[in-house]
């Protein structure tokens, strides 16, 4: 059977489990061994669960990173091995190829102003997929790390107790350009100076000697790849 498509695999799959219940219903009046038998049970139940993963993924809306169009996965095709977009047949291997990745970090002041969903949707909205997120709350050995180049300034007292306030969101966030872009989608670091349209313009404010801007992001490829690390490997 050719496999162009998630129904595709789900329908192959469904089959092989139909195959397996049925060498175990002609094996059951002999006396198979105990392992022999757990094996197959185990295989079907595999099999079972395979099938559902994929059903629950095919449910699922990916976008496009090229013409930006959202559609359910069982709508994408498969060409060689590869996910193509059924809109515009770009191919999600070579967007993934084009792909790089960036760390950002909601920061307390977002959190507690529930700012959070608005920066996520806006995440999407502008083509990122997020790889990981996750909501923690901060150590002072881990702040010092993801901000050492601040460590020695004068604002580092302030900007280690901002940052310990709340719990922060840590992002992976990946597209074409992901750095670069994630930064432009921010704005400036004084959201005094953020052009409109940005995350900082909309959300920011400046409180004492630190800026409350809304979220943190890589500012190079390196920077990217240190800060991640820090966090997921």
């Amino acid at each position: 059977m050719k496999i162009e498509s998630f129904d595709d695999a789900f329908t192959a799959i469904h089959g092989a489990t139909e195959r397996v219940n049925d060498v175990i219903r002609v094996a059951a009046p002999f006396e198979l061994v105990g392992a022999t038998r757990e094996l197959l049970s185990a295989s079907r139940d595999s099999l079972y669960l395979a099938a559902d993963a994929i059903r629950r993924e095919s449910l699922q809306t990916a976008t496009c990173a090229n013409c930006k169009n959202s559609s359910q996965r069982h709508l994408w095709r498969t060409h060689m091995g590869d996910m193509r977009c059924p809109t515009c047949g770009e191919s999600e291997r070579e967007q993934r190829r084009l792909a790089e990745s960036t760390f950002a970090m909601v920061k307390p002041d977002a959190i507690t102003s529930s700012y959070l969903g608005r920066i996520l949707s806006r995440i999407e909205e502008e083509g990122f997929t997020i790889d990981h997120m996750e909501k923690i709350q901060l150590s002072k050995p881990v702040v010092r790390l993801l901000y050492s180049e601040h460590v020695e300034r004068s604002f580092w007292p302030n900007l280690l107790d901002f940052t310990l306030s709340s719990p922060v969101v840590l992002l992976q966030l990946t597209r074409e350009n992901a750095v670069a872009y994630w930064r432009k989608v921010l704005g400036a670091t004084d959201p005094r100076d953020a052009e409109p349209g940005t995350l900082r313009h909309a959300f920011g404010n400046k409180k004492g000697i630190v800026y409350r801007n809304v979220a943190h992001g890589s500012d190079s490829v390196a920077s990217a790849k240190r800060e991640l690390a820090i966090f997921w490997v």
